[in-house]
């Protein structure tokens, strides 16, 4: 087997599986509960950007990327209209816009709108109790912020799990 081929799967595989499991955590599980649990929840996003979780997440979707690009390229000869004519080759393209399209999601409208909230809690816990219209509107933003990352998210998510599958069976097709 060739080197090249053999470093690329691994790369694209094990950071796809960190990324697309990473992301499916956070807006599954990590995003809903931490809308539900008040000022507690104000320490959670700075300590995931403290431990770069914002910055690996998305690092990670690139690598998976570019890999898998690198990989088409070589598997399809070099982009061949042959190969993308196969049912493998059409599962595969589809796969990998479904994957670009959800990081480009994951990108330009969850990760702002999470960090935004994350920014907003904060805040929320800061205000004395006697702020009451500050509070008010904070926590209207607050669940506006929320809603865009949860229902985005969720958008998200089901285009990386799409492309998820389809990598794993495209080359059986």
């Amino acid at each position: 087997m060739n080197t090249e081929l053999l470093v690329l799967r691994v790369v694209h595989i094990t950071c796809g599986i960190l990324w697309v499991g990473s992301f499916f955590f956070l807006n599954a599980y990590l995003l809903p509960v931490l809308a539900t649990s008040g000022p507690a929840s104000a320490v959670v996003i700075p300590g995931l950007q403290a431990r770069k979780a914002f910055t690996v997440i998305p690092l990670l979707a690139l690598i998976t990327i570019l890999a898998g690009l690198r990989l088409l390229m070589r598997t399809s000869s070099n982009f061949s209209a042959a190969y993308f004519a196969s049912t493998t080759g059409m599962a595969y393209t589809a796969s990998a816009v479904a994957a670009v399209i959800g990081y480009a999601i994951a990108m330009l409208v969850v990760r702002p709108a999470s960090m935004r909230g994350g920014a907003l809690a904060a805040q929320l816990a800061g205000l004395p109790s006697e702020a009451s219209g500050e509070r008010e509107r904070l926590t209207g933003e607050l669940g506006g912020v929320r809603r865009r990352a949860k229902s985005w998210g969720a958008y998200a998510t089901v285009l990386l799990l799409l492309a998820t599958v389809g990598m794993s069976v495209a080359r059986y097709l």
